[in-house]
């Protein structure tokens, strides 16, 4: 199923009974970190291909499926609902660090395992959701890299949504923003 079609069915979402049977599936996606990891498909290729567009190289095309998810349960989702979602995505998150931790172990270096079962902690999910990284300018452009930031606008929605959810559950994510950035941080972006 294309990625359009998820988004769609997950917008036209209309009472609490269809989004939890939606949010029920989506977790097991989510958690598993396939959906968090999912980079295009031809990252080693070079630019020139014509089928592809070298500026998704490395990106996650598949958060469209997230914010939609967040958005959905944050307009007509039950608390209960929004629980799940969030701890699924930390949960995912935790996955694919472990997935990494254990290909670094495999290159000798030795870590701490995370638990799959607890998630990352909340500031560590934030920069994951929002992906800043230095501009890329070109000598033309007044500002140098150091002064802009770029964002991953699906995760930034994403965040957005978790920002509009019960006051119990977003109270920790607003907290954890707050504590990583600070005004010139926001600036940058």
């Amino acid at each position: 199923v294309s990625n359009f079609v998820v988004q769609t069915l997950l917008v036209s979402a209309r009472d609490k009974n269809q989004i939890s049977k939606l949010v029920k599936c989506l977790c097991g996606i989510v958690e598993d970190g396939s959906i968090l990891n999912a980079k295009h498909r031809n990252v080693d290729k070079t630019a020139n291909d014509d089928d592809e567009d070298p500026s998704s190289h490395g990106k996650n095309q598949r958060m469209g499926i997230i914010w939609r998810a967040l958005e959905m349960c944050a307009s007509k989702g039950s608390a209960q609902d929004q629980e799940q979602l969030i701890h699924a995505l930390m949960r995912g998150y935790a996955s694919t660090a472990a997935s990494r931790d254990s290909n670094d172990d495999k290159e000798g270096s030795r870590r701490k395992k995370r638990s799959k079962a607890k998630g990352l902690s909340v500031e560590d999910c934030i920069p994951l959701l929002l992906g800043l990284t230095p501009s890329k300018t070109d000598d033309l452009q007044e500002y140098s890299s150091a002064d802009r930031l770029t964002i991953d606008a699906a995760g930034a929605r994403a965040l957005y949504h978790i920002f509009h959810f019960t006051q119990r559950l977003r109270s920790e994510w607003v907290n954890g923003f707050v504590k990583l950035y600070c005004q010139s941080d926001l600036v940058k972006i």
